[in-house]
């Protein structure tokens, strides 16, 4: 995980370029996206947006309010249980 600054300095712009090609995206994956949705909202044609489990998910919903698909992954440990 990186700093939302570093997130779009060494992420994003080079990300936009690869997602240009496409009608809709989807962007996410295991990175707690919380503080970086401002930049993953701007780019064209984002329709979905995936939630980590290390992601503020209420803050998230609220920010996407939406406008977007917020495909939430729960966080393995909830599904599971206690292995012993």
């Amino acid at each position: 995980m990186v700093s939302p600054e570093m997130h779009e300095t060494f992420i994003m712009k080079y990300e936009a370029e690869f997602l240009k090609p496409f009608a809709l995206n989807g962007y996410g994956c295991c990175d707690d996206l919380t503080e970086k949705l401002d930049s993953v909202c701007a780019l064209p044609q984002m329709k979905r947006i995936s939630i980590s489990p290390y992601a503020d998910v209420p803050k998230c919903a609220g920010y996407l309010k939406g406008n977007f698909i917020l495909s939430w992954k729960p966080g393995p440990w909830d599904l599971v249980g206690e292995f012993n």
